[in-house]
């Protein structure tokens, strides 16, 4: 997980490209737990920008990701994610109905980044 700043907004980068299945599970238990400490601090209503490009949606990792993302939901205030395209969108739907948190698709980084900053202002 990284802080990155857009336009004077704090917002949460999860970066798993290319990795695989268990290199990806790790990363996100790891950033399940980065995330819980934060709002055991108090921090809420955060930002999440996501980047899954180059990476294979395994049943393991779709399985992972339901977990965390029901694990986290209270804590943000939107989501984004980054290389979810074609058959992968319905993957993604499916994630947002059964955990209920609302991921927005996008190409273009800077285009999730001005919307997640949008989201904050609302």
């Amino acid at each position: 997980m990284e802080r990155i700043h857009h336009r004077g907004t704090t917002i949460l980068y999860f970066d798993y490209r290319g990795l695989d299945d268990e290199a990806f599970i790790h990363r996100l238990e790891e950033n399940v737990r980065a995330v819980e400490a934060l709002a055991a601090k108090g921090e809420r209503g955060l930002l999440r920008l996501t980047d899954v490009r180059d990476t294979y949606a395994s049943p393991e990792i779709m399985e992972a990701i339901n977990k965390a993302a029901v694990r986290t939901k209270e804590y943000y205030r939107a989501s984004a994610v980054l290389g979810v395209q074609g058959g992968r969108k319905v993957l993604l739907n499916l994630v947002n109905r059964l955990s209920g948190i609302g991921v927005r698709p996008f190409d273009d980084i800077e285009q999730a980044k001005d919307w997640l900053v949008e989201q904050a202002h609302r």
